[in-house]
């Protein structure tokens, strides 16, 4: 295998997006995004670092993603198998 599975993107940015503490999303203009980098730990998938690569422009939305990842934690596998660096794009009108 090549990269992550089809369905692996779709299921961490649900995983993400459930643990996003941000009440005041739907203020927030438009629909800017997050651009991160995630360490994890290739053998067990713990977050090791999260870096901002790209900047949404809200400041907080920004800091609500990279929480939100710490508290999980620990992300799944994709078959047995954990992707770092992976690229990470959250933005407030996600679903």
């Amino acid at each position: 295998m090549n990269g992550p599975s089809g369905g692996y993107a779709g299921r961490l940015a649900a995983l993400i997006r459930a643990n996003v503490n941000y009440p005041h999303a739907d203020q927030i203009q438009g629909d800017p995004k997050v651009t991160l980098r995630v360490e994890l730990d290739p053998n067990s998938g713990k977050v090791l670092g999260v870096t901002v690569m790209r900047s949404s422009g809200v400041p907080d939305w920004d800091s609500a993603v990279i929480d939100a990842i710490k508290r999980v934690g620990t992300l799944p596998s994709d078959q047995g198998r954990w992707w770092t660096p992976m690229e990470v794009v959250a933005g407030p009108r996600d679903h």
